[in-house]
């Protein structure tokens, strides 16, 4: 039983502003599909250290049958492409404080923690918006283990959203708008895989 779900995150969830406007992002549509309350602090651009800079303060009363629902790391991902230096171990130690932080605040029934979805079969000039695509790469699987890693140590379950928009590359409607952003399509389909995550934990 679910009788609310409180989000941390970015655009991944908070997706309002390309997948149609007000009641289009995946935890909207999931809240009134399983009719339960809905405390949706995640935001549009944010990064892990903004999750805990500004979201977790915002973080309701602990409430029974509470399921977190976390998505991020993609913001640090694309501000690090660049960067000489590997992101993946501040990227891992900012996850674990977010995690160890809205358990511990929120004390929720449940955890899910999506991992980052690979756009590119969704958008065929994905691959032209990089000058190293193989880098760009090579961090998103290294951002999706530490993520696969954080969710086992943390006992939540992982929501495979990487696997899911790679298996349905090509699709019509795409799920991706704006190169790299959920379309309508894409947060109906979030939606679906995050309850089906629920559903599992």
């Amino acid at each position: 039983m679910v009788s609310r779900i409180v989000t941390l995150g970015d655009s991944t969830l908070d997706s309002c502003r390309y997948s149609g406007g007000r009641g289009t992002s995946a935890p909207e549509l999931l809240a009134r599909a399983l009719d339960v309350d809905l405390e949706h602090l995640a935001r549009d651009g944010h990064t892990a250290n903004a999750v805990l800079t500004f979201q977790l303060p915002g973080l309701p009363a602990p409430a029974s049958e509470t399921v977190l629902v976390v998505s991020v790391g993609g913001n640090d991902l694309l501000s690090g492409i660049y960067s000489p230096a590997d992101i993946a171990p501040d990227f891992a130690r900012r996850l674990d404080q977010i995690l160890v932080q809205a358990c511990d605040r929120l004390r929720p029934t449940r955890t899910v923690v999506a991992n980052i979805y690979d756009p590119s079969g969704h958008d065929p000039n994905f691959a032209k918006w990089f000058t190293d695509i193989d880098r760009a790469r090579a961090i998103h699987a290294a951002f999706n283990e530490v993520i696969a890693a954080a969710a086992t140590s943390h006992g939540a379950t992982l929501a495979d959203l990487c696997k899911a928009f790679r298996e349905t590359a090509g699709c019509s409607p795409p799920w991706i708008t704006a190169r790299i952003e959920p379309s309508a399509e894409g947060a109906r389909q979030i939606a679906r895989l995050l309850r089906e995550a629920i559903e599992a934990s």
